[in-house]
């Protein structure tokens, strides 16, 4: 594998493990793995950051065991191979299109909810005192890839959450849908309930965040850390 650690700000992710933390059973180096990183793990700026040295391998993103995986499995616990064949473990996609979600953070809790501001313009992102309002019903719609779009019941499915492109490519806006990498939406489970949202265009390195200047309650895409403002509870509503 070629690593690219200046298209990454989080280097120990990469660290190398050695035969006294990881048992690989003897088996073959594993490209399709559930567990691998896919070619643009942990990226600040869209590029890869892995690439295979074997031609024709791909790094995508898993979704179930590879043959690989299961066969370490058996070997871990003695198993033989044989006997029932269990149903896929994987589920679809954990969010309804056809839904609206609320989004809090854990920092602000419940009270405080993801909302477009009502000035005109109507494209502003910021985190408002939950109340049923439209602006803060979201619906999450696969795009494939893992991705999702984000879109409000307020402006509808014509308007998505985006990240303004001015060089700085940090400030979220509601703007006009389109085929755009900013629009593309990583949810990904932390735990307990709650999930952290990265950009296809900025990477995991970048997750949407809260900033802490006493008002609380911009929308920021931060370096990613382990920060309550990062860390989101969709809730159906």
């Amino acid at each position: 594998m070629d690593l690219f650690y200046d298209h990454t700000d989080l280097l120990f992710a990469f660290r190398k493990r050695d035969n006294t933390e990881v048992d690989t059973q003897n088996t073959p180096y594993d490209y399709y793995s559930l567990l691998h990183y896919r070619h643009d793990a942990f990226t600040k700026n869209g590029l890869d950051t892995i690439v295979p040295l074997q031609s024709g391998v791909v790094l995508a993103e898993p979704k179930t065991l590879s043959a690989i995986d299961i066969q370490k499995v058996r070997l871990f616990y003695g198993c033989d191979g044989t006997g029932i064949t269990l149903p896929p473990t994987t589920e679809p996609d954990g969010f309804n299109p056809n839904i609206y979600y609320r989004l809090t953070t854990q920092w602000q809790g419940d009270g405080k909810s993801l909302d477009i501001i009502n000035d005109g313009t109507n494209n502003k992102p910021i985190l408002a005192a939950t109340a049923a309002l439209t602006g803060q019903y979201w619906k999450i719609t696969p795009i494939g890839n893992g991705y999702y779009r984000l879109t409000t019941q307020w402006q509808g499915d014509g308007k998505s959450l985006d990240i303004i492109n001015d060089g700085t490519n940090n400030r979220p806006i509601l703007a006009a849908t389109g085929a755009l990498s900013g629009q593309y939406w990583k949810i990904t489970p932390i735990g307990n309930g709650y999930y952290r949202l990265t950009t296809q265009w900025q990477g995991d390195g970048k997750s949407l965040d809260i900033v802490n200047d006493g008002t609380n309650n911009r929308p920021i895409l931060a370096a990613t850390a382990a920060q309550t403002g990062q860390y989101w509870k969709i809730s159906a509503v």
